[in-house]
């Protein structure tokens, strides 16, 4: 998922807005998408390696000779998206059959809520819409049946207005999840970790929803108003669409409420130091120094703000020239220490290694490649 899918993510940012664009068919010229200028050679140009789960393992410029080339000086070597399914694992991904099932069971989730939907809506007062108002005849005399008797009970005109801006917000939850999941299994991306964000959106968007609907009666209107005074139908579009934009409307009141009770930076979350919003990386060095010795792979990359997930690129330079990255493997020490394995040719002659970090999404970030001389 950024996907879910791979987090969601936690910077706010939701499964759908993360999603790559299906692979074209190209030739072996056509593997990585250039920027070209008029009367210029092409170069690579997006500049975010952020992204692990769409980064290649190398960047290739189109027609250059061996399939790479450096950018012009001072630009971000950067990466292009690959296909929809690089990146994730296939232990990570659910199967056509584990698709096939969640799919089923979102369908079966708002089919469901749909028939509750019209099976309370005789009892929710009206209103005055113009029309009438009030209750259908002779609603309250019969009890609320669903799935053909299994459960019976009463609503008053209140609670069936409760009853009804849950329901709604489940719908509306329920059209959110079969958009982002039809998008990430359309884009083969549908990874395990989102199953349980689909699930507790079920709950989100009907608990937003009423957390709205009491917001709007205690807020705004008199506290003499009965049920038979609100309209439902407003009531009803008001709870569908928190429940098909919980995302947004949680991120508003995460708004509002940052804006009327600010917290010192020093409180908080970042006193605690369990913020989900991964930390930005900085390199100070590297250890030990680079050599042509095939023998001494393994180096360490010094700096600041690493984590489990940290990434190195690197890529070697000749001529002084920043050049295109590429991953190596890579393993966490501690927060200023990663250890990096690189191949023979990157230190098979002498010259210069530039080397970037890259920390995923929410937060995270990319450093700006630094040079590092080969003895």
């Amino acid at each position: 998922m950024t996907g879910d899918p791979g987090a969601p993510a936690a910077d706010g940012v939701t499964p759908e807005e993360n999603i790559d664009a299906p692979p074209v068919d190209a030739g072996p010229a056509d593997t990585a998408a250039v920027d070209t200028v008029a009367g210029e050679e092409p170069v690579v140009t997006a500049s975010d390696v952020a992204d692990d789960s769409a980064a290649p393992d190398a960047i290739v410029v189109a027609g250059a000779p061996g399939g790479t080339a450096p950018p012009p000086l001072g630009q971000k070597p950067t990466t292009t998206a690959g296909a929809p399914e690089q990146g994730l694992p296939p232990t990570a991904r659910v199967g056509l059959i584990g698709s096939s099932l969640f799919g089923l069971f979102v369908v079966a989730v708002g089919v469901a809520l749909i028939y509750v939907l019209i099976k309370i809506w005789p009892k929710v007062p009206h209103g005055q819409t113009g029309g009438g108002g009030g209750v259908a005849k002779g609603a309250n005399d019969k009890p609320v049946d669903l799935f053909w008797g299994l459960f019976k009970f009463e609503l008053l005109p209140d609670t069936a207005l409760i009853s009804l801006t849950a329901i709604m917000g489940g719908i509306g939850a329920s059209v959110f999840i079969a958009v982002s999941f039809s998008d990430y299994v359309g884009n083969r991306r549908f990874a395990k970790s989102w199953v349980w964000f689909y699930l507790v959106r079920l709950f989100v968007g009907p608990a937003l929803a009423i957390i709205f609907y009491f917001t709007l009666r205690g807020g705004f209107l008199a506290t003499s108003s009965s049920g038979s005074d609100i309209n439902a139908y407003g009531v009803a579009a008001m709870a569908g669409l928190v429940g098909l934009f919980s995302k947004q409307a949680g991120d508003k009141l995460h708004q509002v409420f940052d804006a009327l009770f600010q917290v010192d930076p020093s409180h908080g979350d970042a006193a605690r130091g369990d913020s989900v919003t991964n930390p930005a990386p900085t390199i100070s060095g590297i250890e030990p120094k680079l050599t042509t010795t095939a023998e001494t792979l393994t180096f360490t990359v010094q700096g600041t703000g690493f984590i489990e997930s940290s990434l190195v690129y690197v890529g070697r330079s000749i001529d002084g020239e920043q050049p295109s990255l590429v991953k190596r493997d890579t393993s966490f020490v501690s927060e200023s220490e990663l250890r990096v394995t690189l191949v023979t040719d990157d230190v098979a002659q002498p010259g210069q290694l530039w080397i970037s970090v890259t920390n995923p999404a929410p937060g995270g970030g990319t450093t700006d490649p630094q040079p590092f001389d080969i003895a």
